[in-house]
């Protein structure tokens, strides 16, 4: 009833499941993909997926990968031929970026037994703004004329829009990805296991990724 009422809310994962009482046990459905090569690792996972779900194995709630591929991400790429033309390093200009966007902290407020620090950054519209960014000027001193220069960031680097990966887990030095489930009502993890045990089997595996079903079928 509750899987019925809550499904198809777009942006939410929902897992039903039975109150365990006793130890903490494995997910009813895990299938560990581990491997060297992060590409070669993500690519296999995302067409394992794709062949499990078409394979329509009955007991299967909803099989989730844990891999996090889709944060956005900001590259600022560094010229650094032009950078030193300018007489700038790229822990300067680096550490430009971090004080404007993160702040630095340039002393200490005191009251009473506590003490805060007191930072300076840029205000909210300007560092959440890449074209306010991009015009930020890196003060420095020139060490081969000893003065005082400004040069705006878009003169020496550009910015570039990306996806990274939230969260790289390993295990035993190795990468892993991990497939998991519940068990729908009706249905036991054990027969479900032995189902899926069977479509790996037909699973074609790259050379060097390697995949064992762990969790509660393992303990």
């Amino acid at each position: 009833s509750v899987r019925a009422n809550l499904k198809g809310m777009p942006g939410v994962q929902i897992s039903v499941d039975q109150e365990k009482n006793g130890p903490p046990t494995g997910l009813p459905i895990s299938i560990e993909i581990t491997g060297d090569d992060l590409n070669q690792l993500i690519k296999t996972s995302k067409s394992l997926k794709h062949y499990l779900d078409s394979c329509n194995i009955a007991g299967v709630e909803n099989l989730k990968s844990n891999l996090d591929d889709g944060d956005p991400e900001v590259l600022v790429m560094i010229d650094r031929e032009r950078a030193a033309r300018a007489g700038l390093s790229s822990a300067q200009l680096g550490m430009g970026i971090r004080n404007a966007v993160f702040g630095k902290e340039i002393t200490k407020y005191r009251e009473f037994e506590d003490e805060y620090p007191v930072m300076l950054r840029f205000a909210a519209n300007q560092r959440q703004d890449i074209d306010a960014l991009q015009q930020l000027k890196i003060t420095f001193r020139d060490m081969n004329t000893g003065m005082i220069k400004q040069v705006p960031l878009s003169a020496v680097a550009t910015i570039k829009y990306d996806k990274s990966m939230g969260i790289i887990n390993r295990k035993n030095m190795k990468r892993y990805i991990i497939l998991s489930s519940n068990v729908l009502s009706g249905f036991t993890p054990d027969g479900v296991n032995a189902v899926i045990t069977k479509a790996l089997k037909d699973f074609k595996l790259p050379k060097g990724v390697d995949v064992k079903q762990t969790g509660e079928a393992e303990d």
